[in-house]
């Protein structure tokens, strides 16, 4: 297959699974109140898909190392389809939280597979390019989702959202089992694979765990500190909170570009650095216009550190499986969102919402800069005399 149609396969594919669950999943504990869900169960079903991913993601990444791509990533696109469908009869709070555990599942098989592909079709020189190309359809899908969702939602109702979510679904499904090709070349490694995971890898966890801490606390509490502390509506809430997508989305290709020329170490830890510090003194703002400012920043500093760490991601995992790189890169990521909102939680409740950015934008700064000594040091070891 064509590397530009595989490419736009997989960009059609990757929209739209993110797309169908991402208006769905912004009003997600509204929907849970819609069914009678109340108090502690409200935990219950996103812990469970939280949970779901961390756990999961190892496991179902040694795996789809040994099986064709196209027959993972259909099945993955397949149980994205049949969770979307059971939504529509879900009336108990059992069939959720088995829903989510499932959604979970799908998404620790979903984006390994697709990172395989890409790895066949970037060459060692456009890595970076390619993969930052590619997760354009991701957060182009994220940002769309919420505003689409709430149009369908105010129109149609949750079984609005629902029907949407299964008609785009099963679009990417027959997309995936008609048009992909069998690609074992994307779940193999150019190299002799090695059993363990390599001291870069274990350098990008570090890394994308104290990133993913800052970007769920900033996920979580940067609504309440808009409203609470600037008296800001809810209008322009949105629109700050859109402006980091936005940013990131336009300047992902770019910055995928100068991956592929600088060093990628350099680009992940100047993106790093740069988000955690804005993420520390964020509390410094003081109106619309400087919080905006701050919240596109932080999109940008995204936009810098993504690509070359997924295009690091694929170099490694070259050497020990893509499957087995993602899984154990997943693990770290998924743990970081989880324990981010509760850490902010813990420090608003004893310290004030401003310790929350201080203390996660510290612990950015902090893991970056391990990244940082972790993948140099392992280079300074490896270079030849």
């Amino acid at each position: 297959m064509q590397r530009k149609k595989l490419f736009t396969l997989l960009f059609f594919i990757n929209f739209a699974v993110t797309f169908s669950y991402g208006i769905f999943d912004s009003f997600f504990s509204l929907y849970l109140f819609s069914v009678g869900v109340r108090g502690s169960l409200l935990g219950i079903p996103m812990a469970v898909y939280a949970l779901s991913k961390i756990f999961l993601s190892v496991p179902i990444g040694n795996v789809s190392d040994k099986i064709s791509c196209k027959k993972t990533l259909t099945a993955a696109i397949g149980l994205y389809t049949l969770i979307a469908f059971l939504y529509l009869f879900a009336d108990d709070i059992s069939i959720i939280i088995l829903l989510r555990f499932l959604q979970g599942f799908a998404s620790a098989l979903l984006r390994p597979t697709l990172l395989s592909y890409i790895n066949t079709i970037a060459d060692d020189d456009n890595i970076a390019s390619v993969s930052g190309k590619f997760d354009i359809s991701f957060y182009s899908a994220l940002g769309l989702g919420p505003v689409c969702g709430g149009i369908i939602r105010n129109y149609c109702g949750f079984y609005g959202l629902f029907i949407t979510m299964s008609i785009i679904c099963t679009l990417a499904l027959f997309t995936s089992a008609t048009f992909m090709k069998d690609n074992d070349s994307g779940s193999r490694s150019k190299y002799q694979k090695q059993e363990f995971i390599t001291p870069n890898i274990f350098a990008l966890m570090i890394f994308i765990f104290g990133r993913t801490i800052g970007i769920s606390t900033v996920f979580t509490f940067l609504p309440i500190f808009i409203e609470n502390s600037l008296h800001l509506d809810s209008m322009q809430t949105g629109i700050i909170l859109a402006a980091s997508t936005v940013s990131m989305t336009l300047l992902l290709s770019t910055f995928g570009r100068i991956g592929d020329i600088v060093p990628k170490t350099a680009l992940i830890t100047t993106g790093g650095i740069c988000a955690s510090f804005f993420i520390t003194i964020l509390p410094i703002t003081s109106d619309f216009i400087s919080i905006l400012v701050f919240s596109a920043i932080l999109g940008i500093s995204g936009a810098m550190s993504q690509p070359p760490s997924v295009a690091m991601l694929l170099e490694e995992g070259g050497k020990c499986g893509i499957g087995k790189a993602s899984g154990y890169f997943n693990l770290s990521m998924n743990a970081g969102f989880a324990l981010g909102p509760v850490l902010g939680s813990i420090l608003m409740a004893h310290y004030g919402i401003n310790t929350v950015f201080y203390i996660s934008g510290s612990v950015g700064i902090l893991f970056t800069l391990s990244f940082l000594l972790i993948s140099s040091g392992f280079k300074a070891v490896t270079r030849p005399d």
